[in-house]
């Protein structure tokens, strides 16, 4: 972990930031690392992100079932599951609520991350998952398919979820989702966002290593 943290703690800080930034509301979102072949830690269920503490983490497999901790694991580990599953690079994943990002997934319209540079390297393309119960297979498993070849993505009347090579990079992730978001819901009010030309975008999703792709 960054800055010498142990997993536990640079979760514990990760969470209270989100809650801090305004990315989650009271109990809202969940939070995960990879430890090791078929070891996570994730926050618990029913927690407040604002005074996590380390007691609040529980270890898991990729199962969901409890390894090591007194509380029960989120109810929705399943969908960090299946992420973890199909990409062996990610070792943290975050779900979270914040609201502008979230606010057009109601609206039906997508976040692009194409109007902002910064967005797009940070983010590439941004998909929308379609809304199934929180909790449920169908969500977990659509979710794993949206994150195959992407960094972040919406869920429908839910929220939203980004990845990372560290938890860090989730983090950050999902505060420039926020911001492009919060730029284009500002641009509209002035006429509307306009992205970068197609060959740009293109050129720039080049750069790192990403695709438009069929998830795009």
């Amino acid at each position: 972990m960054a800055s010498g943290l142990s997993p536990a703690a640079a979760l514990v800080r990760a969470a209270r930031r989100l809650d801090a930034r305004g990315l989650v509301a009271g109990m809202d979102g969940n939070l995960s690392v990879r430890l090791g072949p078929d070891r996570f830690l994730t926050t618990a269920t029913a927690t407040f992100k604002a005074w996590l503490e380390e007691a609040d983490l529980v270890e898991v497999d990729s199962h969901g079932q409890r390894l090591a901790g007194e509380r029960i694991p989120t109810t929705e580990f399943a969908l960090h599951a299946a992420v973890y599953r199909r990409r062996p690079d990610v070792q943290a994943v975050i779900h979270a609520h914040p609201p502008l990002a979230t606010a057009f997934s109601l609206a039906g319209r997508e976040v692009h991350p194409a109007v902002l540079t910064e967005g797009l390297l940070t983010l590439g393309l941004v998909p929308t998952v379609p809304y199934a119960r929180p909790g449920t297979p169908e969500l977990a498993e659509a979710t794993g398919e949206a994150l195959v070849d992407r960094r972040a993505c919406l869920l429908a009347h839910h929220g939203a979820v980004t990845v990372g090579s560290t938890l860090e990079e989730a983090l950050a992730r999902m505060e420039t989702l926020e911001q492009v978001a919060l730029a284009t819901w500002i641009a509209t009010g002035l006429g509307g966002a306009t992205p970068l030309p197609g060959a740009e975008i293109r050129a720039l999703l080049a750069h790192q290593g990403l695709t438009p792709g069929p998830n795009g």
